[in-house]
């Protein structure tokens, strides 16, 4: 089967469930949390759409070196250890551990780190995608698509259910 009607199939596939699930969880937001929440969680939900910088350019490195040489070859594994230094360097600077490893003059802010640690904690696994789409199997990609949204429906309910407050609500959709 051509890819890009496997791609259409996939998109097809994934629309309904995203579909249901987005409206699911706007509405529960809505009627559970309001409309300040409501705004902030669709503040973050396009944000996370908006900006899908998210592999520093190592997810089209990786993309085109696995769609070029395989995912096998010794250039693409150079490419995806790459990548896995880059995390532990976003982890350690998350963490805060730069000021033990080199001195005090490596400081950086608290709020930084956090943001650095959420994003680190993200980095490799997205890169998933990137494999997948060098390989020529972005039908996959798509399928996996339509499990975002139901998994942000699902931490919504969870959100309320276990009273984790407004806060989760507001990550929900960057954990999924």
């Amino acid at each position: 089967m051509h890819p890009i009607l496997k791609g259409g199939i996939a998109r097809g596939l994934a629309l309904v469930p995203t579909a249901l699930a987005t409206l699911g969880a706007s509405h529960f937001v809505l009627d559970h949390y309001g409309t300040e929440v409501f705004n902030g969680f669709v503040l973050v939900m396009s944000s996370m759409a908006l900006i899908p910088f998210n592999s520093l350019g190592i997810g089209a490195s990786l993309t085109s070196s696995v769609a070029a040489r395989g995912a096998q070859d010794p250039l693409t594994r150079r490419v995806a250890l790459t990548a896995a230094r880059t995390a532990v360097v976003l982890v350690i600077t998350a963490l805060g551990l730069w000021p033990e490893l080199l001195g005090d003059s490596a400081a950086s802010g608290t709020a930084f780190g956090i943001a650095l640690l959420v994003f680190a904690l993200s980095f490799v696994p997205g890169l998933g995608s990137s494999l997948l789409l060098g390989a020529n199997k972005n039908h996959l990609v798509i399928l996996s698509q339509g499990f975002y949204a139901p998994t942000i429906l699902l931490l919504v309910v969870l959100a309320d259910v276990f009273d984790l407050g407004s806060s989760f609500v507001l990550v929900a959709p960057a954990i999924s």
